[in-house]
């Protein structure tokens, strides 16, 4: 409940980071939660799928190639049971494919492996609509 003299408290963007590669998913997850995001981190789409069941999500960061099912059906997935979560796809391979596919799954970004700090602070935040959180 807020008085007339407290401030309503924002909650930091919550950020979901799917990659198999654990020593990227880890540098990206402690670089975002540097910058102020809450992030967790999947190394599957199946743990994927159990977090984003459970909680609000203000975006996931998802990688194209993983075991057992990639991140494009993960995201086909997305799209039926939460459309309202923006995508940001990272991968290795900029592939015309790859880039028609995301497309298709209307992907609010795509970012090519690898990138910078800085590529990565700009995409998340042009995807999750953010003027700033520096």
């Amino acid at each position: 409940m807020n008085t007339p003299n407290t401030i309503p408290q924002l909650s930091a963007p919550r950020v979901l980071v799917v990659d198999d590669e654990e020593r990227l998913s880890r540098f990206v997850g402690k670089y975002l939660e540097k910058i102020g995001y809450t992030v967790v981190q999947c190394q599957s789409a199946a743990e994927a799928r159990a977090q984003l069941n459970h909680g609000r999500w203000d975006l996931m960061l998802a990688d194209v190639n993983m075991p057992r099912e990639n991140g494009l059906e993960l995201i086909q997935w997305l799209n039926q049971e939460h459309p309202d979560v923006p995508v940001v796809v990272m991968t290795a391979y900029s592939s015309q494919i790859i880039q028609s596919q995301a497309n298709n799954l209307n992907v609010a970004r795509l970012l090519t492996k690898p990138f910078s700090l800085k590529d990565l602070h700009q995409t998340i935040r042009d995807a999750v609509g953010e003027q700033a959180l520096d």
